[in-house]
């Protein structure tokens, strides 16, 4: 799947996107995606986003809305 596909699902409630190595960009992708703003679960485990992806998803106007977000694993 690619990241940009989860801009054309209304109402995404839980993204699991685990295992797929994308690194900061996607991370950053993430952040500044506006569908994004009805989660309640993000796993990012094992994606490699670093300090930079993490700093970016700390910034994101929606993370307030998450109950559940998981990073194990991102170097």
């Amino acid at each position: 799947m690619q990241l940009s596909h989860i801009c054309n699902i209304p109402k995404l409630r839980k993204l699991k996107v685990r295992d797929n190595q994308f690194g900061e960009l996607g991370a950053q992708f993430i952040a500044t995606t506006l569908a994004l703003n009805q989660l309640t679960l993000l796993n990012l485990s094992r994606n490699d986003i670093g300090d930079a992806g993490i700093q970016y998803l700390a910034e994101a106007s929606y993370m307030s809305q998450l109950e559940t977000l998981l990073l194990d694993d991102n170097n």
